[in-house]
């Protein structure tokens, strides 16, 4: 598995860097409600819009996950609650077992009766 972000990453990173190199011109950008402009190279512009879609996509699929995540910590809260109960009833199984091979045990053997002389 490491190899194979060796993979993806180092292609992607030298796309980035080229990228970077050859769109280093100034492009104006607007913050429309505030009236601020401000110049920054085209790379900057490009690769923060990709990073904040990515964060956008990232807190929506999180939040649309909750409900699977919050149904496996109930799943795993119920196995857990039923690990323990079917520990107990082994311990008690085995309880039983051991106070009923103990009982039986100790009871007397009826002797059958002999008939001596015939």
């Amino acid at each position: 598995m490491k190899h194979f972000s060796w993979i993806i990453t180092l292609p992607l990173t030298i796309v980035v860097i080229i990228f970077s190199v050859n769109n280093i011109t100034d492009m104006p950008v607007d913050f429309w409600p505030f009236g601020i402009v401000v110049l920054w190279p085209t790379f900057l512009v490009v690769l923060l819009a990709i990073v904040i879609g990515f964060l956008f996509g990232a807190v929506a699929m999180w939040f649309s996950a909750g409900t699977s995540r919050r149904e496996a910590r109930h799943q795993r809260a119920e196995a857990r609650r039923l690990a323990h109960e079917l520990d107990s009833l082994r311990k008690s199984t085995e309880a039983a077992r051991v106070t009923r091979t103990a009982v039986t045990t100790q009871a007397p053997v009826p002797q059958l009766p002999t008939t001596v002389g015939q």
